[in-house]
């Protein structure tokens, strides 16, 4: 698997994003992604409810992980989206995100502030 390539935000160096911080100016690789969203299509590859699940808490986990403000999670306007609605509901009963909302325009698709 070839490592990925993330651009500093602070001073535009290209690093190797296995590096927690840019070689260049230290500048931490997650701190960047602060006031960042973060977007996902768990709806739109064949995926069946199960794997949408799956696929919605791994983001979930990545996004908190990697500092990121908002993750949009695209989920069509099926059943995927029905149980992520439910989901979501519980998430924030759990405080686990802060609150979340329909994109404007594209009731297929939430937008979660974590």
């Amino acid at each position: 698997m070839a490592a990925s390539i993330h651009q500093c935000h602070q001073c535009g160096m290209s690093f190797d994003s296995s590096l927690k911080n840019c070689p260049k100016c230290d500048f931490g690789r997650f701190e960047q992604n602060i006031g960042q969203r973060m977007s996902v299509d768990i709806a739109h590859n064949m995926q069946t409810l199960v794997m949408a699940t799956e696929q919605f808490y791994d983001a979930l986990a990545q996004a908190k992980r990697e500092c990121f403000s908002e993750l949009e999670v695209v989920v069509g306007g099926g059943l995927i989206n029905r149980e992520i609605a439910s989901i979501l509901e519980a998430e924030v009963w759990k405080k686990s995100i802060r609150d979340y909302r329909q994109e404007p325009h594209n009731r297929g698709a939430y937008i979660l502030r974590l």
